[in-house]
């Protein structure tokens, strides 16, 4: 094989596999373009079948493989693993991502095909990890690099955490598929809330490090000159707590006549958006603004680690809309310590932000106790028990937990019903042409007879399969909790009572 055709490392996105329109996960772009600055050729692979990627490994001859996933992609990460070792013993590989730091049960099973993992920010640690793979400099060994695991004679070693990145500014604009879909942006890492179902203060971090307003703008300049159209996603969870920072940004753009023309959306916090920073929002052609309203019980939001009222989330939803924003409501059911009243709250809530605020979309999810956090850690501190071990249903609309008051099969009637109703009276149809023929005729019947809706119409949702229940956002397990029951009756009846 030609030095041409070679290349030092192969970084795999478990996630896009057969999925086209995806980019690859931002953080590996970010590793891809940090080492090629000391002259390491990678390569990211998505949408690749097995088949594919072992073609890549035996072609390309990389020495090294990284694989970042999630938890529910931890299953797959093992068997990707497993199949690059089948025909490269010596290759070696390592598994980052947010999974990767937090999965000390999982330490035997990872290292019976992976080398060593990376905990946190990986791209200083990438960069000395294939020094050592590539003997730069002679001598070094995994002890002397900070901020990973690894197993040595049947031994786990775990080496000091590595300090976090101050200056973001000095990493290079992440490599990208520029013809993906949606262009993911990163301003900033860390965050200083401690929500109890999160880990990216963990992960990033409890200080907050900013990339420079001029660093940001000048990385969307050139994503729009390569694809004008691009769709933008603002991956910071807190990037309107500092209002003068986002502010600068939009001033930035405006003054360089920098305008999103696609959809593009943020996440907005629900205590701090002035009407100025809207406006900004606004002229810069952002869209869609997301709030983690989580719960319509404050007292369960509180529990979390969310310290607002729904008089907040109502003033702030109506405010949003009426600076002409799209809010996106997201709720998620089967916290830790839920029931049917807690249930019922957030009903109302979501009940009254439909009527009251226009143009108004919402995300139901499924709550995920994930590995690192708080509510992982000691669930029974907060009425919770893990039933499904199995990562591989750990996606967004799996029900993994129940609490002492509501059951697994309850929970999954319950959030089937609100993705139906709410996906069904408010959801963004713009790129269903499906939905946007069934829209009206669907919310008329509803009008008019939502019961016998819930009874016939929607029961036929759950026995069906494939597209008709997957358009509706119908959790995966759902089905089959609910279709030997008739608690999608009873759900039916709570919610329209």
């Amino acid at each position: 094989m030609s030095e041409k055709d070679r290349v030092h490392l192969v970084l795999i996105d478990p996630f896009c596999l057969g999925n086209k329109k995806t980019s690859f996960k931002l953080g590996l772009g970010y590793l891809a373009s940090y080492v090629s600055k000391f002259g390491y050729k990678t390569l990211i692979i998505k949408y690749q079948s097995f088949k594919e990627i072992e073609h890549i490994i035996r072609t390309k001859d990389p020495k090294v493989v990284g694989i970042t996933g999630i938890t529910y992609e931890f299953p797959r990460v093992m068997q990707i693993a497993e199949r690059i070792k089948r025909i490269k013993k010596d290759i070696v590989i390592i598994f980052g991502g947010p999974h990767a730091s937090f999965c000390q049960s999982d330490y035997k099973k990872i290292f019976e095909n992976i080398d060593i993992i990376v905990k946190n920010e990986g791209e200083y640690t990438l960069k000395e990890l294939l020094d050592y793979a590539y003997g730069k400099p002679k001598g070094k060994n995994l002890h002397h690099i900070k901020g990973i695991v690894f197993s040595e004679k049947n031994k786990i070693i775990e080496t000091e955490n590595r300090p976090f990145i101050k200056n973001l500014d000095n990493l290079p604009f992440p490599v990208r598929d520029y013809d993906a879909e949606v262009q993911e942006i990163m301003c900033l890492r860390g965050c200083y809330f401690k929500c109890k179902f999160c880990l990216w203060y963990k992960c990033l971090g409890s200080t907050i490090r900013y990339r420079s307003p001029e660093n940001i703008v000048k990385e969307i300049e050139t994503i729009l000159s390569k694809n004008p159209k691009s769709k933008f996603y603002f991956v910071d969870s807190t990037l309107t707590i500092s209002e003068n920072y986002l502010q600068e940004i939009c001033n930035m753009m405006i003054k360089r006549k920098i305008i999103f023309t696609n959809i593009t959306q943020i996440y907005g916090s629900i205590s701090n958006l002035s009407s100025k920073l809207l406006n900004l929002l606004k002229k810069v052609g952002i869209q869609y603004v997301f709030f983690g309203v989580e719960n319509g019980s404050p007292s369960i939001r509180e529990m979390c680690g969310k310290k607002f009222s729904n008089e907040d989330v109502i003033d702030c939803f109506s405010k949003v809309s009426t600076h002409n924003l799209l809010p996106v409501a997201g709720f998620c059911l089967g916290l830790p310590s839920e029931s049917k009243e807690s249930i019922l709250e957030s009903l109302r809530l979501a009940l009254k932000l439909n009527s009251d605020v226009r143009n108004l979309s919402f995300l139901i999810l499924s709550f995920k106790p994930y590995p690192g956090t708080e509510f992982y850690e000691n669930p029974k501190n907060y009425d919770y028990t893990i039933i499904e071990e199995n990562y591989t249903r750990w996606s967004e609309q799996y029900v993994v937990g129940r609490t002492s008051e509501i059951n697994e099969k309850n929970l999954a009637s319950y959030i089937w019903s609100f993705c139906v109703i709410f996906n069904v009276l408010r959801v963004n149809f713009h790129d269903n042409k499906i939905i946007k023929i069934l829209y009206w005729p669907i919310r008329i019947i509803l009008k008019m007879c939502p019961y016998l809706v819930f009874k016939y119409f929607f029961f036929f949702l759950v026995k069906s399969h494939g597209t008709i229940k997957n358009i509706f956002g119908i959790p995966d397990n759902a089905i089959h909790l609910i279709r030997t029951s008739k608690s999608y009756l009873n759900t039916a009846e709570m919610i329209l009572s």
